[in-house]
């Protein structure tokens, strides 16, 4: 009989493994093979998983690299424009601007503003989802105005 383990092939004790989370990890396990097991009689200790899971973000959606939001402007943006600046997990805000007339659903993409590439250099992309609301009703006036810029 072995006088550490008194015959039981299993011995408490305490142990530190270090885990190294790289930056922008996605959703992963971390396999540490061999290292414990709390079965006794056990010829091979166990594996330590450890899972790595993401909090939902308020605004992003993530696929891989790539960080996938939706913006939801007005009229005049969508005929004319706009310039906004987005919060980004990975520290400062990230500006999106667009110069010409959107449709409902188009997609402006951000290059190099997702999330790092996993084992290699480089980022993914931001891409924003763009919708608008269009107001229910016109004055009279408004209509005239709309016509005579429309009608070109």
């Amino acid at each position: 009989t072995c006088g550490t383990c008194s015959g039981k092939k299993f011995k408490e004790q305490h142990k530190t493994l270090e885990v190294k989370i790289r930056p922008g990890a996605d959703e992963e396990n971390i396999v540490f093979k061999e290292e414990c097991s709390d079965i006794e009689g056990a010829e091979i200790a166990g594996d330590v998983i450890i899972q790595i899971t993401q909090k939902p973000h308020e605004l992003y959606t993530r696929r891989g690299e790539n960080l996938h939001a939706e913006r939801t402007g007005s009229l005049e943006e969508a005929l004319l424009g706009f310039k906004v600046e987005l919060p980004h997990p990975r520290g400062p805000p990230v500006v999106v601007e667009s110069t010409k007339p959107l449709q409902f659903g188009e997609v402006i993409t951000v290059v190099g503003a997702g999330m790092p590439r996993p084992n290699t250099p480089g980022f993914g992309n931001l891409y924003l989802t763009v919708k608008f609301t269009v107001p229910r009703e016109f004055t009279k006036e408004q209509q005239a105005l709309l016509r005579g810029c429309l009608d070109k």
